[in-house]
């Protein structure tokens, strides 16, 4: 009877060899014990991992950039430490008679403003309609988009969105 249980669990010790045996990637079988096949396993996982993790890095890269973010890091909740680049709103239906002093105590509610500029007719000499305001935070200007947005101001409903450019310098207009 001893016989049997010997040869029953020589025949089970067998077949757990062949289970622990497994394939690679190219089919090829392999023990777990096989030093330089797990290394080099271990180093196409590492070559993944590294691959995978540039191309991520470079997807946030490219999304930060198209979303005007820059490159340069920081930002609320960042490691840098430093305050993400301003933005500039383009503010439309303002009357005639609204100042760049009346427009920056309205939206200084919402942060640090930079700039505000009402562009002038050439010829009448007289307000445009509409104006600009620069905040040093996006954050904050993205605050102020959401916030003054069909909002009345001075008998008029404004419309405020980011603008698409940065307002050119005096030098830039004469060109």
């Amino acid at each position: 009877m001893a016989d049997v249980n010997v040869d029953a669990d020589r025949t089970q010790r067998e077949s757990e060899d062949v289970d622990d045996k497994h394939d690679d990637k190219n089919g090829d079988r392999y023990e777990p014990g096989d030093r330089d096949r797990d290394e080099d396993m271990d180093r196409g996982r590492d070559r993944d991992r590294d691959r995978d993790r540039d191309r991520d890095r470079d997807r946030d890269r490219d999304r930060d950039r198209d979303r005007g973010r820059g490159g340069g890091g920081g930002g609320r909740g960042g490691g840098g430490g430093g305050r993400a680049e301003g933005s500039s709103l383009l503010v439309r239906n303002l009357s005639k008679d609204v100042s760049p002093d009346d427009l920056r105590a309205e939206f200084e509610k919402y942060g640090a403003i930079r700039d505000v500029y009402i562009p002038l007719d050439y010829y009448s000499r007289e307000p445009k309609g509409f104006a600009f305001v620069e905040f040093l935070d996006r954050y904050d200007a993205e605050d102020a988009m959401r916030e003054m947005d069909r909002r009345e101001f001075r008998g008029r409903e404004l419309t405020v969105v980011a603008a698409k450019q940065r307002r050119k310098t005096a030098q830039e207009m004469r060109r």
